[in-house]
């Protein structure tokens, strides 16, 4: 009995690992205000998860990727890149817009933002929009019809509310996220 569960349990740990490795990162553009001037980092930090049978949403931007490797851009960042920010909602299916002729659809997603030890419910203004099959915005990750759209989406956030504010850099100023070409990373069961 044991070596079965042995078994079940190597299979699904090879199924999780190899839909890990085909995950597709987008691009986050993280901003802030810091010493009193504007600094910000565009990199792929972004990962958009996205189970249909569950309805689980699922947004990660992780902050050690946005590092530039140039200290005195980077020091700002240097409280976050331990840290990940999550935010999760459920999204249904009938929340997409009908594909057909570019489509776009607003929604307002009841949330939790997760980060730095810290939760907070949060409401996030999402435009799901669809790309031509034939625009250079399209790519077939073998998601069905879910490759014929990207998400559009900002989330501010308030340092005191994550308590940024108490460590070393004392970031006081709004952390501005933006994902503005988000691709669909489909849980495939």
């Amino acid at each position: 009995m044991k070596h079965i569960l042995f078994c079940y349990s190597f299979l699904f740990c090879l199924t999780l690992n190899a839909q890990e490795k085909s995950i597709v990162p987008s691009v986050a553009h993280v901003q802030t205000t810091y010493h009193n001037e504007l600094f910000y980092s565009m990199k792929e930090s972004a990962t958009i998860i996205y189970d249909e049978t569950t309805q689980a949403f699922l947004v990660k931007i992780d902050f050690g990727k946005l590092k530039t490797g140039v200290d005195s851009l980077d020091e700002w960042l240097l409280d976050l890149e331990e840290s990940q920010l999550v935010y999760k909602a459920a999204l249904t299916p009938e929340a997409f817009p009908t594909p057909g002729n570019l489509v776009s659809k607003s929604i307002k997603l009841p949330g939790t933002i997760s980060f730095n030890n810290q939760s907070h419910n949060v409401d996030l203004n999402l435009l799901i929009f669809e790309v031509n099959e034939q625009g250079i915005m399209y790519r077939d990750y073998g998601n069905n019809q879910y490759d014929k759209f990207r998400f559009r989406f900002s989330i501010n956030i308030a340092p005191k509310d994550y308590k940024l504010d108490k460590k070393k850099h004392h970031l006081k100023k709004t952390i501005t996220v933006m994902v503005s070409n988000g691709v669909i990373n489909l849980i495939k069961h």
